[in-house]
This record gives structure tokens, sequence and C-alpha cells, in this order.
């Protein structure tokens, strides 16, 4: 998370109110949820080859019943490798449904 949707997060916070922030937060988690779920399809439907890596990985963990160590997993995944998404959108769309429903 960036510091501009902090920020977007308060000004958010300052908007709705002290009363309805649980609301808010509910229908901002659901959006952000919906975003990445679509950005996650967008990744492996351009990258096919990882979700076949990602679903052969998981797959022999689950044959062997090793977990591996996250720190050890991460240090094999270059910063470019990774998926990154736009919180704010997220926020926007969330906001929208909280005055929505």
């Amino acid at each position: 998370m960036s510091p501009g949707d902090v920020k977007l997060l308060g000004v958010v916070g300052m908007i709705v109110g002290w009363e309805a922030m649980g609301d808010a937060a509910y229908w901002i988690t659901i959006s952000a949820g919906m975003v990445a779920a679509l950005f996650m399809l967008l990744h492996y439907a351009q990258n096919p080859d990882s979700l076949s890596q990602v679903v052969g990985r998981y797959s022999q963990q689950a044959m062997s019943g090793n977990i591996p160590i996250l720190s050890s997993l991460q240090s094999r995944v270059s910063m470019q490798a990774k998926l990154t998404m736009p919180f704010a959108p997220a926020v926007v769309i969330g906001l929208a449904m909280f005055h929505y429903f």
C-alpha cells in the first residue's frame, strides 16, 4: 500500500464518519478482493506458463506433505515476476458499493 492509498483512506474515513467505518471497510474489502481476482485472472491469461508452474508446485507439495518456509519461497521470486495491483480503484469501488447498498 502506497502513501497515497493511506491518505485516500483517511479522506474516505473523514467523509464516511466514525459510525459507518465498519460497513465501509467491509465493502472496500469485498471490492479489493474482486479487483485482486480480476488482476490474477488477467495475469494468468497473459502468462499461462506461470499458472502451470503454480499448480505443479502446489500439487507436488500436497503429494509430499512438505510446505516450504515462506522466506525461502520469497527468495526465489524476482521482483519483476510479482503481481501488483493498484488499491485506489478498489477503495473507490468499495465506497460506491457502500453508498449503493
